[in-house]
């Protein structure tokens, strides 16, 4: 009796994710500081985070408000890394 034993090849597929470099980074600030309800003042999205910080400190120094929401957007790419295993 012959007895036959395939090897059997797993492959495992991680992924990795990089910033697009193609893509527009842009950030936003929203003044969200009110006992009751939120201030609501907010920047346009910019390209710069030093536009977006310089918005906030004069927001702060003509309001006093001191709490803000910040959004920060980019693209990002997804790409597969491959590695094999036998078995």
């Amino acid at each position: 009796m012959n007895r036959h034993t395939d090897s059997t090849t797993t492959r495992v597929v991680t992924f990795k994710t990089t910033r697009d470099p193609l893509g527009e980074v842009t950030w936003a600030a929203t003044c969200v500081s009110g006992e009751e309800e939120e201030c609501g003042a907010s920047t346009p999205e910019t390209g710069s985070d030093e536009e977006a910080n310089d918005w906030m400190a004069e927001h702060s120094a003509a309001t006093g408000h001191r709490r803000f929401r910040r959004v920060h957007r980019d693209y990002a790419t997804v790409e597969p890394q491959f590695s094999c295993a036998r078995s």
